[in-house]
């Protein structure tokens, strides 16, 4: 009886006639316009039937004249748009004009499914709605723009069109560093930054100067030596203060300039060329340059004296250019006031997060998880302010911390908070928001960035409901509850949300019993609704996630088994959907390496016996970075270790030690021979005994390349002392026995100190 009544009501739905509505596009179309159009008969296809004509209609129907049509100008006055202002204006009861500018009459039919049609753009994969044929009354009259004239999102590059598609649909208006396509050109966007690129140029503009003097490029303050630059990120930077670096740079710029210009004849040419330093934080501290650090008030007003002066060098060619100047890392602090900025420069400053720590010039930490007006940012609020005392600034945000901080956040706050600060302050908002398989809610943090990027006035708590009701659908009460878990999580932590894993105090049993409980009602609800049922995955791998990274894991190790056999069946599900490629392999390769655990042995090991050890990290928790990499080796504890080429002779030595990048201290060690076992096998070597923080690792090798950070581990030992030993192998080369291949690293080991062992233990 249940299935005949299911079967009568589909087919009394199906034959329940969509209605008609008849797109009427000008004689000659522009591409954008023709897009418009399909997208108005994609997203109608629910509720409507939708025909598209060219010139004019005299269908009964309703009528919808869309772009540049006669109708569209009679009520423009004749008049042009804005590239993205958007005008909805119905004429009567049945007929209606959506119309704008290059994007914004793509921008019209948007707004028209969204505000007349319930038209929900969740995330690339799903669109809700309509849950209407869309009606109009004939006093409706609509118009407006974004609140931004560039918006854009850095997070994942999975899913094809999709991607595109998707966040064009929210209005994002740029893709930075990637190819202006002709799909891309389609949906009406043009190109915001010129060649090189939309960050981190120095690097191509030094990179032809083969043959260059030394003096051309930067003085380390690290190694003492002028070191050039091999990729954005360096390691070295330029000279400021040498006259022909600055010649140069204004000749490449102007090369620049013209190669977009001959390229890009079918769209408006780029207006912003960015001039942002290498991704490093080690400026030229040679002797000119440490003079002009003192004559501009900072490294600050030494690189924008560099910027002004290339400004004024392209202003009077090319009057519609600016030169985007990138306040981050040793630029980070605002030059002093009345500091000249030239009007065809704009600021962005980047405040970096609180898991960064501070470089060789000192500056000011953001916790990037909270507001920027919250008590705990007043100071980066007062620096954010300054800058914008210059002028209108271009934005570059952080809403998620790196480096395994951050889990079980939600940002969403500082989103809806930070947005309200930019308004009338920002032409440009960009922000990163990477690692979608490692965040919260995810999808809800990009919808909200680029509704609020698009239309700053909107409400975030009414925004965030309906995202939650309509992306959960049956399940929303149970994903709300478990968002809200998080948000009482964090507001009850006093510290920074930034902090590493073992400080946040209220990731207790409790609390994951409570998420499992709620995250085990959303799966019954989500029943045989697949794409549901990963978005409910998706959360649930973060909870596993985190209590897998946690030194103790509560409820045994059969639960622990179990726990990390779903996490990576939920990996696997899930991440697909945002990451392709070598991203996905290394995201599964260290998904492997949370799920095996990257602290062992905590209690004891043989190796140390009578002592109390506060974690031990074997082979198969090193991640490759750097230089170095992951080898099998049949010798090592877990079948794989760190390894990298050192090529040099034993009589060299080897280097390892510890370093506290919070405290800026470190201990280095140089065994010479006889010091060190050079016979191929595994030994243990002592570093000593040192303070954990909430930034540390240990290292390997005389370039400190081979790394494992030990931030897990604080909490584990009074007063975060332990004394540290690392597993070093120095493979002989055997075509040059004097010689080592490569120096191996498969093991760290942190103990309490005696002393501690003899108080706690009584040992």
């Amino acid at each position: 009886m249940k299935k005949l009544f299911a079967f009568l009501f589909a087919a009394v739905c199906a034959a329940v006639p969509a209605g008609n509505i008849t797109v009427v596009l000008p004689e000659k179309p522009t591409p954008v316009e023709s897009r418009a159009a399909e997208e108005l008969r994609e997203l109608l296809k629910k509720t409507s039937r939708v025909s598209v004509v060219r010139g004019g209609t005299s269908d009964p129907g309703k009528i919808i004249y869309l772009g540049g049509t006669e109708e569209a100008r009679k009520l423009s006055g004749g008049g042009k748009f804005d590239a993205e202002e958007w005008l909805i204006r119905a004429l009567d009861g049945r007929r209606l004009v959506l119309a704008g500018g290059r994007r914004g009459v793509l921008y019209a039919v948007y707004e028209f499914l969204e505000r007349l049609g319930g038209v929900m753009f969740l995330d690339q994969y799903t669109v809700h709605g309509p849950e209407k044929e869309p009606a109009w009354t004939p006093a409706l009259s609509l118009s407006g723009k974004p609140s931004f004239p560039w918006r854009s999102l850095y997070s994942f590059f999975a899913g094809g069109k999709s991607r595109y598609v998707g966040n064009i649909r929210q209005r994002q208006n740029f893709f930075l560093n990637e190819k202006l396509t002709p799909l891309l050109k389609s949906f009406g966007l043009t190109p915001v930054f010129g060649r090189p690129r939309g960050n981190h140029t120095y690097y191509f503009y030094s990179r032809e100067w083969k043959n260059a003097p030394d003096e051309y490029f930067s003085l380390s303050p690290r190694t003492g030596r002028r070191e050039r630059a091999t990729g954005p990120s360096g390691p070295g930077q330029i000279c400021y203060s040498h006259p022909e670096v600055r010649r140069l740079f204004a000749e490449q710029l102007k090369k620049f300039i013209e190669m977009d210009r001959k390229e890009l004849r079918d769209v408006p040419p780029p207006v912003y060329y960015v001039m942002t330093a290498n991704d490093n934080d080690y400026p030229c501290a040679c002797e000119k340059c440490r003079e002009n650090v003192k004559k501009f008030g900072g490294y600050t007003g030494l690189a924008l004296d560099f910027v002004n002066e290339l400004a004024r060098s392209i202003a009077e060619e090319y009057p519609d250019v600016k030169l985007k100047f990138s306040a981050y890392l040793f630029t980070q602090t605002p030059p002093p006031p009345g500091t000249r900025i030239e009007k065809n420069v704009i600021l962005q400053p980047a405040q970096m997060g609180t898991e960064w720590s501070g470089g060789i010039i000192a500056r000011t930490s953001r916790e990037n998880l909270r507001p920027l007006t919250h008590p705990r940012n007043a100071g980066a609020c007062r620096e954010f302010l300054k800058w914008a005392a210059f002028g209108r600034l271009s934005v570059y945000d952080y809403w998620i911390a790196y480096g395994d901080r951050g889990h079980l956040t939600d940002a969403c706050d500082a989103v809806a908070e930070n947005f309200k600060v930019y308004r009338d302050r920002a032409d440009i908002v960009f922000g990163e928001i990477e690692e979608p398989v490692k965040t919260s809610f995810h999808a809800l943090r990009m919808y909200l960035i680029l509704r609020l990027a698009n239309n700053v006035s909107l409400d975030a708590a009414s925004e965030i409901e309906r995202f939650m009701t309509a992306y959960y659908g049956p399940a929303a009460p149970e994903m709300k509850a478990l968002r809200q878990l998080i948000l009482d999580e964090n507001r009850s932590e006093p510290g920074d949300l930034a902090r590493p894993l073992a400080r946040r105090r209220g990731l207790t049993d409790a609390y994951f019993a409570k998420a499992e409980t709620l995250l085990a009602r959303a799966l019954g609800k989500a029943g045989k609704d697949n794409a549901l049922a990963l978005r409910i995955r998706r959360e649930r791998l973060n909870f596993d996630r985190v209590r897998l990274m946690l030194p103790r894991f509560p409820g045994g190790e059969d639960l622990r088994k179990a726990t990390a056999e779903r996490f990576l069946a939920d990996f696997d599900a899930v991440s697909p959907l945002y990451l392709t490629g070598k991203s996905l392999r290394k995201e599964r390769e260290e998904a492997l390496r949370t799920a095996q655990g990257s602290v062992f042995s905590v209690g004891g090991m043989k190796e140390f016996p009578g002592r109390k050890v506060v974690g031990c990290y074997r082979g198969n928790a090193f991640p490759a970075q750097y230089q170095a990499k992951i080898g099998r080796d049949p010798d090592s504890f877990a079948g794989t270790a760190l390894y990298r080429a050192a090529d040099e002779p034993a009589s060299a030595g080897i280097v390892f030690g510890y370093c506290d990048r919070i405290g800026k201290k470190s201990v280095a060690k140089r065994l010479k021979p006889g010091e060190f076992k050079f016979d191929g096998k595994y030994h243990w070597y002592r570093i000593g005994v040192v303070k954990l923080s909430a930034d540390c690792y240990a290292f390997a090798h005389r370039s400190w390349e081979m790394q494992r950070r030990l931030m897990d581990l604080v909490g584990g030992a009074p007063g975060d002392r332990v004394e540290l030993y690392i597993r070093l192998k120095a493979e002989p080369d055997p075509a040059a026995p004097e010689k080592i291949a490569r120096l191996w690293m498969d093991g760290v080991a942190a103990l309490e100190p005696l002393s501690a062992a003899a108080q706690n233990g009584g040992k």
